[in-house]
C-alpha cells in the first residue's frame, strides 16, 4: 500500500495546496472537509494527516467490509 509521508529535513508550510488538490480531484471543488488529507497542528508544527477516519469509505462499501471501530471515535477497522 502506498503511503504519503513528509520528507525528512522538510517542513509542512500549511499552504493547503495538497488539501486543495485532493478535494478538487474527488469533488471538483475546494472543500477542506472533503479532502482525505488534512493538515493538523501538532505541538506548534503543521503536520499532514493522510487518513482522517471520516468513514466515507465505510458508508460507500456495498459489501460492508469496512466497519467503524467502537474503541476509536471515528476510526475504521480493515
Amino acid at each position: 500500500m502506498k503511503k504519503l509521508t513528509v520528507k525528512k529535513g522538510t517542513q509542512c508550510m500549511a499552504c493547503l495546496e495538497c488539501v486543495r488538490a485532493c478535494s478538487e480531484a474527488f469533488y471538483k471543488e475546494f472543500d477542506p472537509s472533503k479532502a482525505c488529507l488534512q493538515i493538523i497542528d501538532r505541538n506548534g508544527a503543521a503536520k499532514p494527516m493522510v487518513c482522517v477516519q471520516c468513514g466515507k469509505c465505510m458508508r460507500t462499501c456495498k459489501n460492508g467490509a469496512i466497519t467503524q471501530n467502537p474503541g476509536w471515535k471515528d476510526g475504521l477497522n480493515f
